[in-house]
């Protein structure tokens, strides 16, 4: 099994640490792939196919472990981590994050939207705000608790520019965006109380 090589990110930690998914690849076939801490082998998720191409999969675990979010072809699903059938949970959304008080927030269109794990009521948060110059709102992260989510914002009009995205922290509850003045891409909140993200060149950097 290889490590898929396109866009997104390619690997998660469920929250108590014990099992990690993998976007893998094996004969130019995408799929979801489990590998439990105490074992070596990484395991295929049934059903966890993701379809072939170069579109984003972004896998995340739900708060206990039990559920895989991801993207297939711009489509937000989920998965049992033992796995099973896919349920569609959104026909529009990327980079989804599953977090407390049965929240799920992902996005779409450079807009950040808010749902729930049963795929309703999805709703718009936050959208750019171009007159401070931001562009695009990605990457979003719940936080424990569900009251609040990391994120990252794009100052570039044109995107996947790295060096123009900075952290910043959405309300779920106003959808309230605030620039937490670092630069940096994909944040995630570690047990510690610090902030894990990547710069370019291939960097990782960590924050209180």
């Amino acid at each position: 099994v290889g490590l898929f090589a396109g866009g997104g990110s390619k690997l998660a930690f469920s929250r108590d640490g014990t099992k990690l998914v993998i976007v893998g690849v094996t004969n130019g076939k995408r799929a979801l792939y489990v590998r439990r801490i105490e074992d070596p082998v990484a395991q295929p998720v049934p059903g966890g196919e993701a379809g072939m191409g170069v579109t984003n999969v972004s896998p995340t675990f739900s708060p206990n472990g039990d559920w895989i979010v991801y993207e297939e072809n711009s489509r937000l699903k989920k998965i049992p981590t033992a796995g099973g059938t896919a349920l569609v949970l959104s026909d529009s959304g990327t980079s989804g994050s599953w977090g407390d008080r049965n929240t799920l927030i992902y996005t779409w269109a450079s807009s950040l939207f808010l749902g729930t794990p049963d795929g309703r009521d999805g709703k718009l948060l936050a959208r750019p705000d171009t007159a401070a110059g931001v562009y695009r709102v990605a990457w979003p992260e719940v936080l424990p608790g569900g009251e609040f989510a990391l994120v990252a914002l794009d100052k570039n009009r044109y995107p996947n520019v790295p060096d123009s995205l900075r952290l910043g922290i959405v309300s779920l509850k106003t959808g309230a965006v605030e620039d937490l003045g670092l630069y940096g891409t994909n944040p995630h909140y570690s047990g510690t109380g610090h902030i894990v993200f990547g710069r370019a060149p291939n960097l990782v950097f960590v924050a209180p």
